[in-house]
């Protein structure tokens, strides 16, 4: 496969979404390059419910290791994964726990004035009082979901990367940018649980 051809195959991996509902959170496909015989490209996309940045690294490490033993003829046994996920839960919550009393005393000091001015009152709040939870879904801008079409969402990934941002940011920052005009707010914070 020539560079073009691997470049198209790699876009139709990494743009097409995944459904989740049918079908597995991976993809995977091992295209033999064109100009080298003996060289070949593994192309892998995994949805975020399934891997994300700490195990993708744990699974590329795994696979150089088990292809450089086979290029050498030797058979390579993996180690067993030491703990469990619970291991990892409880170990991030220990990290969490030793935080220091300043580096908390910093933060709560960034948040006060955002806190304050909670809660965030929309213009159609005091509307959406008066309606039970049951009667929420008959209200007509409760929720709006549309489709971004082909040409917005290539415009907008373009807009990203000239700002060195990702496609999740932008949309971020539109959106807060929404919040504060719809809220009459001067500026407003975003709580964002990031792995490590």
């Amino acid at each position: 496969m020539d560079e073009p051809a691997l470049a198209r195959l790699e876009a139709a991996i990494v743009n097409r979404p995944f459904d989740l509902t049918d079908g597995t959170p991976w993809r995977i496909a091992l295209a033999a390059d064109a100009d080298q015989p003996n060289h070949w490209h593994l192309l892998l996309a995994i949805h975020h419910i399934a891997g994300d940045a700490w195990s993708l690294s744990l699974v590329a490490h795994e696979l150089w290791t088990v292809y450089t033993a086979l290029v050498h003829g030797r058979a390579e046994t993996l180690a067993l994964p030491q703990g469990t996920f619970q291991t990892y839960v409880t170990a991030q919550a220990m990290t969490r726990q030793t935080i220091d009393a300043a580096t908390q005393a910093w933060w709560r000091q960034q948040i006060a004035d955002y806190a304050a001015a909670l809660p965030i009152r929309l213009p159609f709040a005091q509307e959406i009082d008066r309606f039970t939870p049951d009667e929420w879904e008959t209200v007509h801008y409760t929720a709006h979901a549309t489709r971004l079409t082909p040409q917005l969402t290539a415009a907008l990934t373009q807009l990203a990367a000239q700002h060195d941002l990702s496609l999740f940011h932008l949309l971020l920052a539109a959106y807060l940018r929404c919040l504060q005009q719809w809220s009459e707010l001067v500026q407003s914070g975003l709580s964002k649980t990031v792995n490590q």
